[in-house]
């Protein structure tokens, strides 16, 4: 086994891990991401916070994806400096968004069929019965194995530079 293929497979059972024990797709994305890549900080990871189970169970965008996203804009993104004083040139984002974000999405959407919370796990978490049927074990593991596939993707997205 190759030192990056372990270190994937690292941040991957890390992603997995975290959602089974503290639950949120997004941070437990984002929070294995950051741990692996050395962009630690509290205040981004807190504002993952609201994204999981599809932007806080609103049957929206996989709160996964969104971490995923979030780790990506942590490593590509631009910074203050970059966006109040020398504004990138649209080509330098836009391919940007073509060979990071974009294929990230694709990957997920091959994989999943949406990018939607509800169509992907058909539970609506704000809805009690639902929520307690998607509490069983066999039905969470399902969203711990996505937030582990998306953390490997990302991470395989940022060594890809």
């Amino acid at each position: 086994m190759s030192k990056n293929e372990s270190f994937l497979d690292e941040i991957e059972e890390k992603a997995e891990r975290y959602d089974r024990e503290y639950r949120g797709c997004a941070q437990s994305v984002l929070r294995a991401l950051q741990e692996a890549f050395g962009h630690e900080c509290n205040e981004v990871f807190k504002t993952a916070f609201g994204f999981g189970g599809g932007l806080s169970r609103m049957k929206s965008v996989c709160g996964a994806l969104i971490g995923g996203y979030m780790a990506l804009g942590l490593t590509f993104g631009r910074g203050w400096h970059d966006f109040k004083y020398n504004p990138w040139p649209n080509e330098k984002r836009l391919q940007i968004y073509k060979e990071k974000f974009q294929k990230l999405y694709k990957m997920f959407v091959d994989e999943y069929g949406s990018d939607n919370c509800y169509d992907i796990i058909g539970f609506d978490l704000n809805d009690p019965e639902d929520y307690k049927e998607f509490q069983k074990r066999e039905n969470h593991v399902k969203c711990e194995q996505r937030c582990g596939k998306v953390a490997r993707w990302t991470a395989e997205l940022i060594l890809k530079d």
